[in-house]
């Protein structure tokens, strides 16, 4: 995108020149990604692909070895994405924690009503087995009373 001089001729731009409208084209392919939802062309180890970033934005993979600010672009938002997705991971690891917690509060209160409920009913266990020794002993009584022919 050469401007035209005055005298027809093409005008060349400087170094800041090209490297002002390199990080405009790499600001805009980001927020276009952004946009679309779609993620940084990442390399098999997970580094950002310069090559096909480059190819996105029209201009040589080396703009990113020489344009600070442009590859300082690139990592930022490769960055913010992984602390978002690091922060949605332990969003969710909390979320079935607190889940789990509450599913063991239940369960703990459940376990104390049930060993109430053992509780009370050894009492009536042991109270009818003493009212059954009572009576086994007044039976006894009445059968030593009882005329036998």
């Amino acid at each position: 995108m050469d401007e035209t001089g005055d005298s027809g001729r093409a005008a060349k731009k400087n170094g800041k020149q090209r490297g002002a409208e390199n990080v405009v084209n790499v600001a805009e392919y980001l927020d276009r990604l952004d946009r679309t939802g779609e993620l940084v062309p990442l390399n098999p180890d997970g580094s950002p692909n310069y090559s096909e970033i480059a190819r996105h934005c029209g201009f040589g993979r080396q703009v990113f070895y020489t344009n600070e600010t442009a590859r300082a672009l690139v990592e930022q938002r490769i960055q913010r994405f992984t602390e978002s997705r690091e922060s949605r991971k332990v969003k969710t690891a909390l979320h079935r924690v607190d889940a789990q917690d509450r599913h063991i509060q239940r369960i703990e209160e459940k376990v104390a009503t049930l060993s109430a409920e053992v509780e009370a009913l050894r009492r009536q266990n042991h109270d009818l087995r003493e009212r059954l020794r009572q009576y086994e002993v007044m039976e006894e009584v009445l059968d030593v009373g009882r005329y036998r022919p």
